[in-house]
């Protein structure tokens, strides 16, 4: 992440928050609007949003520190993603944050207020380099 000038990943596709936290959420894939967000900075550490139906799967798997948890149709998981930027300090960032899959219309407006002064990058690359370097490695 450093050497693109980046502080940290957030992923919302259900394909690259299993990818980054090693965790499926079950129902991500099926109903959509069921966010499950990670973001994994570049130090390592890492973090995730999950709704409430989900929290006990995620927390079996346990590695994950910084969880925030919201209620189906009572809470907006963009609200806990702002937290947890913040818990993270990227919310002030010098360099940017990247969301390796696009926010859902409507979405990105909402973290507005907590985005990195660099702003977010959209680098869909960046996921998908991460794991084909993962598949050449995994077959030699």
């Amino acid at each position: 992440m450093a050497e693109k000038g980046l502080d940290g990943l957030i992923s919302i596709s259900p394909e690259n928050v299993a990818y980054t936290t090693g965790i499926v959420v079950p129902s991500q894939s099926l109903m959509r609007w069921r966010h499950a967000i990670s973001v994994l900075t570049s130090d390592g550490r890492l973090a995730m949003v999950v709704i409430d139906m989900e929290e006990s799967t995620v927390r079996a798997h346990g590695g994950v520190a910084g969880l925030k948890v919201y209620r189906e149709f009572a809470e907006d998981p963009m609200n806990k993603l702002c937290e947890v930027l913040t818990d993270l300090r990227l919310e002030r960032s010098k360099q940017r944050t990247a969301p390796v899959a696009p926010f859902l219309a409507g979405q990105y407006p909402k973290t507005a207020l907590c985005q990195p002064r660099g702003g977010f990058q959209i680098r869909l690359d960046i996921a998908r380099q991460l794991r084909v370097r993962k598949g050449q490695t995994s077959w030699e």
